[in-house]
């Protein structure tokens, strides 16, 4: 996808524990796909795990939005 722009929002917070983190947020991307403007939207959901002084991505599932 050339010219990307990605943007999420409607931030959800699950959980938020010491180790762990889940949350449920929207997005929304657009660009050029051979040359011709395309985009698109759904939802995502990231599991986080802390890891020494940080946090790290464990998973995430992006998908449609619902109907």
């Amino acid at each position: 996808i050339q010219d990307e722009t990605y943007q999420i929002e409607n931030v959800h917070w699950v959980l938020k524990g010491t180790d762990t983190a889940v949350y449920l947020f929207t997005f929304h991307w657009s660009g050029l796909i051979n040359d011709k403007p395309a985009s698109g939207a759904g939802i995502g959901t990231p599991v986080l795990i802390k890891s020494g002084d940080g946090w790290q991505l464990l998973t995430e599932h992006l998908g449609p939005k619902s109907q």
